[in-house]
């Protein structure tokens, strides 16, 4: 077999697609293919005809996929080696690939390459891009069956080794000093106040631009921030874009803190990272941890009991439905903040410690698209007027539209990462600044789209695997880091199909129909009771009182407002007033607490139908509520949105494509609970299809 010592260079084998030319063995819909790798040894001295061959990797199978599968499957680094032969040639190793029909209980062989020497896929020494490669593929009895299309890379063994150095340390005189507490993150890692020096300023860097961060409790973040530091200064093609989303990480400062107004004497190590309050005025932040597992037994410290206890978290909040859970909310809208998850208990309950318990409980269920809906609500946000300012809908849409940017990114990222990552508990930072309207212009919608935040930080149990590290582990050791690494990169698609169909079902109709309005009795421990409900068309509509039913009442108003010079061409403005004489849900015990659910509807020329949904605040033990909250309707100046601009950045797609069902295709997802399909289980990786993606392609 080939040479396995880690000089020897490492060969990454991607399979992007197939085009097949029959329809062959699926008597029943369509053929759900998968292709393995064979990998062919040198013939030995002894003799020439004896070759050592394994199946080394082998894609998911595509179900449904017909004549057409998509895999973009990165096999696990194989390492290389040409042996000189007996003439004074080189007997080369070679590889053989085969396309098989899945049904579920066994596997008919569909069609298989010639073999082919591994020197003629090479491409150029160090790591580099290699060419996209059609092979021919031939059944049994030697008939044409298409062509598998793939793409070789080499790392070199200086070029894949992370070397490791000393941690970086900041210079005291970079920040003034003594610094102060600011507060604690989620758990149990302080924060403190850095205020650069006047001489560092540069490159417009403000003041607080960085942030420090207890190291005493943050040190098993540290190798894992200095590891991208190396990795980021190798400058690794493959890396790089994936690591343009951890935070900027300046080294390890010693300073002291300031108690009683002076310094406390005691030396300090905190972390340097960039403050990403810096320069906002309210910082809406969302802390998501990532994973449908964000635990292991035996990992990182963690007990087989405690990872047990996990696990049952895990089980119950949105980690198991979509792969992600929300663990923390700063600058949280009113609309979520009045939804009091102890607001049906006794008042013995109701304190402090228990409401920080109850509300991480409740942001831990929502499902995705009540997180974005609350994440991009600002309706009862109040901002000062001032000229030429932009509407609230017009600022949301330029965000969300960057978000489906950055996410998207994010996912391709993951996905042509060809080193599996053990990445437990990490989460991703989203985040934008809740405090102010923009004005309209060019230079403001630059600014807006370079100040929303995406990253991907939260270490402490995490592992940074290089190719090198990577390949050093035992067969095992990468099995778990595979399955691991499969939960991490499903989570980020999951998160990123369904940012882009909340911002399709938001901002990309050009004419809304209807609004159903539901009136609930919100109830913290079940499900909210229904005490009304309308339907209104979207027209111009004064002041008006409807009845629902013999003693309910509900009043509302719209107005239509045109912009000019947006991407919006404008928006309808709903006016949810107040209701009367609503029905008593809540027994003997007090009153009903209402809130409104608005659910808008517009129906495609293809028949889709999107809807978005808006929450009023909760107005708790009342049958009379008052709301006065004015909710907008984004109208797009755009025939079909602006959703396949979002995305045509980093996939190949046509407008046609940005649809529900192709989504679903592009990210990987279906729609079933779970972003993944669980039809059928695939013998190793279930990673997403980044459809019409190449990011390692170039001209053949």
């Amino acid at each position: 077999m080939s040479d396995n010592s880690p000089e020897s260079p490492l060969l990454i084998l991607k399979i992007i697609s197939a085009e097949l030319t029959k329809h062959v063995h699926e008597k029943f819909g369509q053929m759900d293919p998968y292709c393995t790798v064979e990998w062919i040894g040198p013939a030995t001295e002894d003799s020439a005809e004896t070759e050592d061959r394994e199946v080394y990797s082998r894609t998911r199978t595509a179900w449904d996929a017909g004549k057409h599968p998509v895999w973009n499957h990165i096999c696990v680094g194989h390492r290389y080696a040409s042996t000189a032969g007996t003439d004074g040639g080189a007997s080369e190793e070679s590889v053989v690939l085969h396309v098989y029909e899945d049904d579920g209980h066994s596997s008919d062989l569909i069609g298989s390459t010639e073999k082919m020497s591994v020197t003629d896929l090479l491409p150029d020494k160090g790591v580099s891009q290699g060419r996209v490669i059609e092979l021919s593929l031939f059944s049994k009895k030697e008939e044409d069956m298409g062509k598998v299309c793939i793409q070789v890379l080499l790392f070199s063994p200086e070029s894949s080794e992370c070397h490791e150095e000393a941690y970086g340390r900041v210079e005291a005189e970079m920040f003034e000093g003594p610094v102060d507490r600011i507060g604690v993150s989620g758990g149990t890692a302080p924060f403190f106040s850095l205020i650069l020096s006047e001489e560092y300023r540069k490159d417009s860097k403000s003041a607080k631009y960085y942030i420090g961060k207890d190291l005493s409790r943050a040190i098993d973040e540290l190798e894992f921030y200095e590891k991208i530091v190396t990795t980021k200064a190798s400058r690794s093609e493959f890396f790089e874009p994936l690591l343009n989303f951890t935070f900027e990480y300046k080294g390890i400062l010693t300073t002291q803190e300031r108690k009683n107004d002076i310094a406390s004497g005691e030396d300090l190590e905190l972390l340097v990272l960039r403050n990403l309050y810096d320069g906002k005025k309210s910082l809406r932040l969302l802390d998501i941890k990532m994973g449908e597992a964000t635990s292991a037994k035996n990992w990182q410290g963690k007990s087989a009991l405690r990872s047990r206890k996990q696990k049952v978290v895990d089980t119950q909040t949105n980690s198991k439905r979509e792969g992600f859970r929300l663990e923390g909310f700063e600058s949280m809208p009113e609309t979520l903040k009045s939804r009091d998850p102890l607001l049906d208990t006794t008042k013995t309950i109701q304190n402090k410690n228990n409401e920080k318990k109850a509300r991480r409980m409740q942001l831990q269920s929502l499902k995705a698209q009540d997180i974005f809906m609350h994440f991009l609500d600002l309706h009862v946000e109040e901002f000062p007027e001032q000229e030429d300012q932009m509407q609230r809908s017009e600022y949301l849409e330029m965000l969300f539209h960057e978000f489906v940017v950055q996410l998207t990114k994010l996912f391709v990222s993951c996905q042509d990462l060809p080193v599996p990552q053990m990445w437990i508990g990490s989460s991703i930072a989203l985040g934008f600044d809740s405090g102010h309207l923009p004005s309209r212009g060019e230079a403001a919608q630059e600014d807006i789209r370079t100040s929303v935040l995406v990253k991907i930080f939260d270490w402490g149990r995490s592992e940074f695997n290089t190719m090198a590290t990577y390949t050093a582990l035992s067969p095992e050791d990468q099995k778990r880091r595979n399955k691991y690494w499969n939960f991490y990169k499903k989570g980020i698609a999951t998160l990123a199909f369904n940012a882009a169909q909340e911002y399709d079902n938001r901002f990309g109709t050009t004419k809304w129909e209807e609004i159903e309005i539901k009136i609930m009795d919100f109830d913290a421990l079940t499900t909210s009771d229904f005490l009304g409900g309308v339907t209104i068309p979207v027209e111009e509509t004064p002041e008006t009182t409807l009845k629902l039913g013999k003693k309910s009442t509900f009043t509302y108003s719209m107005s239509w407002h045109p912009l000019d010079d947006s991407r919006l061409a404008g928006v309808w403005k709903v006016r949810i007033i107040k209701a009367s004489s609503l029905p008593n849900k809540d027994g003997l015990f007090g009153c009903s607490d209402p809130y409104c659910i608005l659910t808008a509807t517009a129906e495609e020329a293809n028949g889709k139908l999107k809807q978005f949904k808006q929450f009023t605040t909760v107005k708790p033990n009342i049958l009379h509520p008052v709301w006065n909250e004015e909710f907008e309707l984004p109208v797009s100046s755009a025939t079909h949105g602006y959703l396949h601009d979002a995305l045509a950045g980093e996939l190949d797609l046509s407008e046609e494509d940005c649809n529900f069902n192709n989504l679903n295709d592009i990210f990987g997802c279906n729609d079933n609970q779970f972003g993944y399909s669980t039809r059928r289980s695939s013998f190793m990786s279930s990673d997403a299809s980044v459809r019409g993606s190449q990011r390692w392609s170039t001209a053949s």
